[in-house]
């Protein structure tokens, strides 16, 4: 592939951009020093002086030491340079870091899990689990044991002598076959057995890389407004809750026979009961480990995709009517600065569709994003600095705002196919390379009723660019718009109704960067009473009054009455479930009022 992204490929129509002003030398000293080095508003001109004089990128590696200054330089977590202590434990992206007592590596089998909950109890120390670790903020941090699940992870088919007659017959009727999926278990790994089966997830998200539990604890989803969160397809939970107790815990019209259960299984306790279900699966680590799920699949399928090029401002007025409730899933990413859009529409292919379009999905118009991280800028900045390419670029994106702009347009360019593409699901879900790029993220979760959503995308978009023409802040990616129908989990984003989903990814580099991009946003959200997920970035001073403003009062006891009840001596507490006030007999009431972000 050309090291350079095509020029041609990626002319933009007019777009709606506001002009802005060079950066102050004294407000802004380092963009302007930037400035200087390169004033137009398009990358590759950029990269066209880095081809005319490589000392460039010494100046500008010379300029981003200074803008990270004496601040912890997190760019040094992506280059390896920093030694890994033993127990300390720290995320995929590196931006979280905690020093539990101690990190268990080895738990592999249901007894030793269970005997170190009933340990931990015991012997009063905390206990959080963690799988892939892909999380964005504290959901897992604790002072006690960390549990690693990696050598948790097996997919088999479930055995149907536990099922009642109701939900066999149910099964044979609806194409249902359930499978037991232990919680480490990757959506890739699980994709993987199910595909020997010609089976499939209900839906998927943008990365399969999570664990099952980690990304359903934190109601993770795709896109599809009759389709809920992929919690929505455990439809059974084994619990090994504080003191070693083992629950098997379903709905009030669950799927396993009784009587059969009780004589398979004497120390499992089964409890059937909808209000205790709607707080086991979006628990955030609240109850105990889940050591396995019941999970519902369906036949192998196939799913047909088109792209279209708009803009906002064309999206915006029949965006239900005309794309969202026509389609299987929708989603729509948009650049805040210029106004373009990319729509995404899919939905189940026929047999002519797969019969003319092949089951191959066009890949290459899903790389030339890539292309940016193999520039030879990119790559001796990278270098100059000690980092991933990643990292490089998202320094450069930080250093360069007013290049922003075309930046997105060119990678929401380079994502648009102009025919149709059909695959398996599996190959059309995953984003792909973009997931390679080391970005952060806030998701905020918005009702849609009265058109609530929409307002909080136009305040959103007038936020950003604000950030931008006044501190030089800017979201270094799209947005996106994705929708998620109703849960019955108490701590879904999407808990009662169905929301809109508005994910803001940025380009991660310094770790000083992104909270001021979005504190006000997160701020801002609580005006259009925004849901944010708790498995993406959350700013640490989160407390109780965000809950307490944005999910119902009714479902927020039930569930913390379900805490007390499975953990009363508070052994899964940790600081996130201390400010959110989700600890055994706990009150919501906040420290202080109001979320001081």
């Amino acid at each position: 592939m050309d090291a350079r992204p095509s020029e041609a490929r990626y002319q933009m129509r007019n777009t709606t951009a506001v002009a802005v002003k060079p950066p102050s030398p004294v407000e802004h000293p380092y963009h302007y020093e930037a400035y200087k080095i390169c004033s137009s508003k398009d990358i590759l001109d950029l990269f066209k002086l880095y081809e005319e004089d490589p000392n460039i990128s010494k100046k500008l590696a010379g300029l981003i030491r200074k803008v990270i200054g004496e601040r912890e330089p997190e760019l040094l977590l992506w280059s390896g340079l920093r030694q890994q202590k033993k127990d300390i434990a720290r995320n995929h992206l590196q931006n979280v870091e905690f020093t539990p007592a101690f990190i268990r590596h080895d738990i592999a089998t249901l007894d030793q899990l269970v005997n170190l909950m009933a340990t931990a109890e015991k012997e009063g120390s905390h206990v959080k689990a963690v799988g892939s670790f892909y999380a964005f903020g504290n959901v897992c941090e604790t002072d006690g044991i960390l549990v690693k699940t990696d050598l948790l992870s097996q997919c088999t088919q479930t055995d149907l002598s536990r099922l009642t007659e109701h939900a066999k017959a149910d099964a044979e009727k609806n194409g249902i076959v359930y499978f037991e999926v232990l919680s480490g278990t990757t959506f890739a790994d699980t994709i993987k057995a199910l595909n020997k089966h010609n089976r499939a997830l209900i839906n998927l998200g943008g990365f399969t890389g999570q664990s099952i539990a980690g990304a359903t604890s934190t109601s993770t989803h795709g896109s599809g407004i009759n389709i809920p969160p992929l919690s929505s397809m455990i439809v059974s939970v084994h619990l090994i809750a504080p003191g070693g107790h083992q629950y098997r815990i379903e709905p009030s019209n669950g799927i396993t026979n009784p009587t059969a259960f009780k004589s398979a299984n004497t120390n499992v306790t089964l409890i059937q009961d909808s209000e205790v279900f709607s707080a086991s699966v979006v628990s955030i680590g609240s109850l105990g480990i889940s050591y396995s799920f019941t999970i519902i699949t369906i036949p192998l399928y196939s799913l047909f995709e088109t792209r279209e090029e708009l803009t906002w401002e064309t999206v915006k007025p029949t965006m239900m009517t005309e794309i969202v409730e026509k389609h299987r899933n929708v989603e729509i990413w948009v650049n805040p600065y210029t106004g373009e859009a990319l729509v995404t529409k899919r939905d189940i292919a026929t047999k002519e569709e797969i019969d003319k379009y092949g089951n191959t999905i066009s890949i290459e118009a899903r790389k030339d994003l890539g292309s940016f991280l193999e520039h030879p800028l990119v790559k001796s900045l990278a270098e100059e600095l000690g980092t991933g390419v990643g990292t490089a670029l998202g320094h450069l994106m930080h250093l360069f705002p007013h290049c922003v702009p075309q930046f997105i347009d060119t990678a929401l360019k380079s994502q648009y196919h102009q025919t149709p593409v059909v695959d398996t699901y599996d190959n059309i879900y995953p984003i792909g390379l973009a997931n390679d790029f080391p970005a952060i993220s806030i998701e905020i979760l918005y009702s849609i009723k009265d058109n609530n959503h929409i307002l909080a995308t136009e305040s959103a978009i007038k936020l950003l660019q604000q950030l931008r023409d006044t501190k030089k802040l800017s979201l270094t990616s799209f947005f996106s718009l994705r929708f998620v129908a109703a849960s019955d989990q108490y701590l879904s984003m999407s808990y009662g109704e169905t929301r809109c989903a508005i994910e803001f990814p940025i380009l991660y580099a310094d770790g000083h960067y992104f909270p001021e991009v979005y504190k006000p946003l997160i701020e801002d959200a609580l005006r259009f009473g925004g849901r944010v997920h708790l498995g993406q970035w959350q700013p640490p001073s989160f407390n109780s009054h965000y809950l307490s403003k944005v999910y119902p009062d009714g479902g927020l006891t039930a569930f913390r009455n379900q805490i007390t009840k499975f953990d009363p001596k508070g052994t899964m507490t940790n600081t996130l479930l201390r400010q959110l006030g989700l600890v055994p007999n706990s009150s919501l009431e906040p420290v202080a009022r109001g979320l001081a972000v």
